[in-house]
């Protein structure tokens, strides 16, 4: 059933690119308030102006980064809405590990041999075929329907891939892709993993997807979806959602209390549950299957978060300093590449890292969360929109897909064409 009463009020808990999407569309025809807990609106849409030295006034962003046409149709369809405007990005992967000491990069010739040894290194050649092997295995898999165990893990121990293409590929790929640690990429479901990997040009060599980075910093798209919006609330928290029959109550931290017809929550799914005053049986079994991964990130100029050899210098750079399988991901993504930054000093985004960062390097720290995907909470997503336009709720987030920005756009589009608003 579809909302067409554009004298209704709706509130809108959270400004990441879920919240600015649903508020961007629903204000075209109702009163939307956005409420949001940060100082600022984008969530990891989070851009930082450089702020001293010759690149000062540089823009540069610290959470999302890239996109392409393939795998982000409505993101891009915002982006045309907006007239926001981008250009290309440059996607490279690198793996360092100090102990045993072996690094690689996917700029072929230069940063894939950055070691000589590799030219002559039977170990390595194997490595490079066993990559292949995993594509064309993975690829056949998915292409036959073929019935496939139920974490990757064991899908990898299934088809007896070595632990070298485990350690040194695979997981680092797959944990940098998604913020996660080595056990919860291992734990991922081997059908979300592999079909993301497809879909996203990752099993093939050749023709993979172009990618492309917001001319301005992401906070581009942000400012321009702020400007049509009549009220946001920065540094103002939702404390608690109370509803009725006739429309619901919000409650700020501030305890100041906002009355609106609807509520779109916005937030990551155990933010979501927290808010609610009496969620439903369905809410709580649904949303209560989520947990977050906390990941530290410091936005900082030292090259020793890279690998040690600059011809193995990639645009996401993995680092394996830890052998706990624990422990949170540790990668740099160099922005002088993914955003064509012309700049002689390096500008690194560094998730976790695993030594210190000497403070004269730091420009800003940040914490993100990332959605955690395992079996159980992938469960979920076939029922969670179910649980959409109930008791003057709606709920969005990039925990309805695989936990990226177009999920996160498109479960916003979502909730707008419940009332018959469409991107």
């Amino acid at each position: 059933m579809q909302i067409h009463d554009s004298n209704k009020k709706i509130a809108v808990i959270g400004a990441g690119v879920a919240g600015l999407t649903a508020a961007y569309l629903l204000s075209k025809k109702f009163n939307v308030v956005l409420f949001e807990k940060n100082h600022y609106c984008g969530g990891h849409a989070n851009t930082v102006t450089i702020p001293h030295g010759a690149d000062a006034g540089t823009p540069v962003d610290t959470g999302f980064i890239v996109f392409n046409k393939q795998n982000y149709p409505t993101f891009l369809a915002l982006l045309k809405t907006l007239d926001v405007a981008y250009k290309p990005s440059d996607m490279s992967f690198s793996y360092f590990s100090k102990n045993p000491y072996f690094m690689y990069s996917s700029d072929v010739p230069r940063g894939l041999f950055g070691l000589k040894r590799h030219w002559i290194s039977p170990r390595f050649y194997h490595l490079i075929s066993e990559i292949l092997r995993f594509n064309k295995q993975a690829s056949l898999d998915i292409e036959t329907n073929a019935t496939l165990p139920e974490t990757l893990g064991e899908y990898l121990t299934h088809h007896r891939f070595s632990e070298k293409l485990i350690q040194c590929y695979v997981i680092p790929m797959g944990a940098a892709i998604w913020s996660a640690s080595f056990d919860e990429t291992m734990a991922m479901p081997a059908y979300t993993f592999l079909h993301f990997w497809r879909n996203h040009g990752l099993l093939q060599t050749l023709n993979r997807p172009s990618w492309y980075t917001i001319e301005g910093g992401s906070r581009t798209y942000v400012n321009a979806i702020k400007q049509k919006l009549n009220s946001i609330s920065v540094n103002n928290a939702a404390k608690r959602i109370f509803r009725y029959d006739n429309g619901v109550k919000i409650v700020t931290e501030d305890n100041q209390e906002c009355f609106c017809d609807y509520v779109v929550i916005a937030t990551h799914a155990n933010e979501a549950l927290a808010l609610l005053d009496a969620p439903s049986a369905d809410e709580s079994r649904l949303l209560g299957q989520w947990s977050y991964s906390q990941n530290h990130t410091v936005f900082h100029t030292d090259p020793a978060q890279l690998p040690p050899r600059k011809q193995c210098w990639a645009s996401w750079n993995y680092l394996q300093d830890s052998h706990d399988a624990d422990a949170p991901v540790s990668v740099s993504y160099l922005m002088n590449r993914l955003q064509g930054i012309n700049s002689k000093t390096p500008y690194i985004v560094t998730l976790n890292p695993q030594t210190d960062i000497p403070d004269p390097y730091i420009i800003r720290t940040f914490n993100y969360t990332h959605p955690c995907f395992n079996t159980a909470s992938i469960a979920t997503q076939k029922e969670l929109p179910s649980l959409n336009n109930k008791n003057h709720t709606f709920f969005c987030g990039s925990y309805f897909k695989y936990g990226f920005h177009e999920d996160a756009a498109w479960a916003g589009a979502e909730v707008a064409k419940h009332f018959g608003i469409y991107l």
